[in-house]
């Protein structure tokens, strides 16, 4: 399996209490490109409507991660070592809010 890292377009607005990107493991980088970047809790792509769909069927918040997935930065990093590990995020990049 191959390890990724993936990252927002640089010229993309990122606000608060959003993710800047992740690295995973995944067979392809279209695969990579596809996941939901949390290592806490998951969402599919739902690729008909084009948004982030919870474990619930809600929509998730188009602020939280990109719906632009054609615009992430994809990069392949390497190869893991275990020739039978999972695909799934292994890290995350979270840009958490302040709270006065």
């Amino acid at each position: 399996m191959n390890i990724y890292s993936v990252k927002r377009h640089p010229d993309e607005e990122i606000d608060y209490d959003s993710y800047l990107g992740f690295v995973c493991v995944a067979a392809t980088e279209d695969e990579a490109r596809h996941m939901w970047p949390s290592t806490e809790w998951t969402a599919t792509w739902d690729e008909e409507d084009e948004h982030w769909v919870d474990s619930f069927g809600d929509t998730v918040s188009s602020g939280t991660w990109t719906v632009h997935l054609d615009g992430l930065v994809v990069e392949h990093i390497g190869v893991t070592a275990v020739s039978d590990q999972p695909s799934g995020v292994v890290m995350d990049s979270f840009l958490a809010g302040c709270r006065w």
